[in-house]
């Protein structure tokens, strides 16, 4: 089973030409927790507005866009690759005092129900 992962090919050059401006990779930034219901992600960023983020779900990967000019020009952006169990048409956001939380619900999977099968005697 494929789990919520954050996805940066290039993790290992984040910080190596010393990019100012620029909020690498960083795990203190974000936490990702989850229940039996649903999955969040929480992500810090100060100085951003709501208005500075984009979020969209592209081929199984959920992308996080943002940039803000409040004092230096601050760009972030980060890719989650999305376990098949995410229902991606309920995935839902806010964002508050500089904390974008995430909320990626489960499908929910309704039993099956019990089907009678006639079983043929050879």
């Amino acid at each position: 089973m494929k789990r919520l992962t954050n996805y940066w090919p290039f993790e290992l050059l984040d910080g190596f030409f010393g990019t100012p401006g620029f909020i690498a990779s960083d795990a203190r930034r974000e936490r990702i927790s989850e229940n039996d219901s649903e999955f969040t992600i929480e992500i810090s960023l100060p100085g951003f507005k709501k208005e500075d983020v984009s979020l969209k779900v592209v081929d199984g990967f959920l992308e996080i866009h943002g940039s803000c000019s409040r004092w230096d020009k601050v760009d972030y952006n980060k890719r989650y690759s999305l376990p098949d169990e995410i229902d991606a048409s309920k995935i839902g956001a806010k964002m508050e005092d500089g904390i974008l939380v995430i909320t990626l619900p489960k499908k929910v999977e309704k039993p099956e129900e019990e089907k009678e099968n006639l079983i043929q005697i050879q």
